[in-house]
């Protein structure tokens, strides 16, 4: 995970639009440790979603909805 990997650097030099998600039935990597990743991140949006590790696969629609409300937002 990004938390881990001594990215710490560039994570903070991201200007992009960036949205992180924290899976809250994740065993693999806590909603915590997504968190974190987001809180590096300048202007990033986290949220904590009913989801599972394999959240694109567990739950497409709910992340496509979650994606596509986000990439709206930022006129994307």
């Amino acid at each position: 995970m990004l938390a881990a990997t001594g990215m710490q650097d560039e994570l903070t030099k991201l200007r992009a639009p960036v949205l992180v998600f924290g899976a809250a039935f994740d065993r693999t990597r806590p909603p915590a440790i997504s968190k974190a990743v987001a809180d590096m991140i300048p202007h990033a949006r986290y949220e904590e979603i009913r989801t599972g590790h394999y959240m694109a696969a567990q739950t497409p629609d709910l992340i496509f909805d979650r994606i596509d409300a986000f990439l709206r937002t930022v006129g994307a």
